[in-house]
């Protein structure tokens, strides 16, 4: 497939970009390249590559914000970007889509006019939409971020800097779903990133109310519950709550309970943040009746936290 006809189709696909295009703040289209930069210190750079081997196109876009950078650089986290280059906030490949079907160099007319109408719809679904809710860090990041984590650098930290600029109320965000391991995919210092991304916001270690309504069917809920009593049972027989009884005279859990980092002692945070998890997800997998009464994770891991302080 010759060169001219690459050249060819890359100088029509920029005048048609450029026309499509032209309503959108601050953007220049090269031939190749698409450039967001608000002059502000936010820049989005988006690349369409060519690969000679199957004569397609593959987009991948990464993007700078000053504005971003100097909010995690005043956290100053204690575990490193998913990215070796620091001062890339995003940075994804269009492989790496759920859905990425092959942009092949076309060699008709009618070829031509339908990979432009398709390469202007990805830009217009994913790259261009994901470039301004980062550059403006609008609302919308936060499930930009949900959907495609491991594309950020600080995927919960980015999230929590969109939160407080929009000024999201937590009442608004599921906190627990996007602090979970399985959401923002931590690629590595896995106790390290949740035990610190916890402890910056006001983080309810354990919360009934939220829990019961994430699910209405009477399993889910009966399964909070006993698993709320049990811990609850391990963490007061074990003296690690202040100022909360999540019992009432009866013995019977308050199913308004909400246990925060100031209800529990130094001891009871560290349980939450090395054992607590591994007892959840045990209870999550087991089919045992009587796994509510297996405490040995909570048990096991308390014994180690009390050790070490000897």
């Amino acid at each position: 497939m010759s060169k001219e006809l690459r050249t060819q189709f890359e100088k029509e696909l920029q005048i048609f970009l450029k026309d499509k295009l032209k309503s959108y703040p601050y953007i220049k289209v090269n031939r190749n390249k698409i450039i967001l930069d608000n002059k502000k210190g936010a820049k989005a750079n988006i690349f369409l590559e060519f690969f000679n081997k199957g004569y397609e196109y593959v987009f991948y876009m990464d993007v700078y914000s000053s504005e971003i950078k100097d909010f995690i650089d005043s956290i100053q986290p204690p575990y490193s970007s998913n990215f070796d280059n620091k001062d890339i906030v995003y940075n994804s490949y269009y492989l790496s889509e759920k859905k990425s079907d092959p942009i092949l160099l076309p060699i008709t007319e009618k070829g031509k006019e339908y990979t432009f109408d398709r390469i202007l719809n990805i830009l217009n679904t994913i790259y261009l939409e994901r470039a301004y809710n980062l550059i403006e860090v609008n609302k919308n990041l936060i499930n930009d971020i949900i959907y495609k984590p491991k594309a950020y650098a600080y995927p919960f930290l980015i999230s929590l800097y969109a939160i407080q600029k929009n000024k999201i109320s937590y009442q608004d965000i599921d906190l627990e779903y996007l602090l979970s391991e399985e959401m923002l995919g931590y690629i590595n210092d896995k106790d390290l990133k949740i035990a610190f991304n916890k402890e910056i916001i006001d983080y309810p270690l354990y919360n009934i109310p939220m829990l019961l309504t994430k699910n209405k069917s009477k399993k889910w809920q009966d399964d909070v519950i006993e698993t709320a009593t049990a811990l609850f049972g391990f963490l007061k027989k074990q003296k690690l709550l202040i100022d909360v009884e999540p019992f009432d005279e009866q013995g019977k859990l308050k199913i308004d309970t909400v246990i925060k980092r100031e209800n529990v002692t130094p001891e009871g945070l560290a349980l939450f943040n090395t054992a607590v998890e591994g007892w959840l997800k045990y209870l999550s997998r087991s089919q045992a009746a009587n796994k509510y009464e297996n405490l040995s994770r909570l048990e096991n891991g308390l014994a180690q936290i009390r050790e070490s302080k000897k």
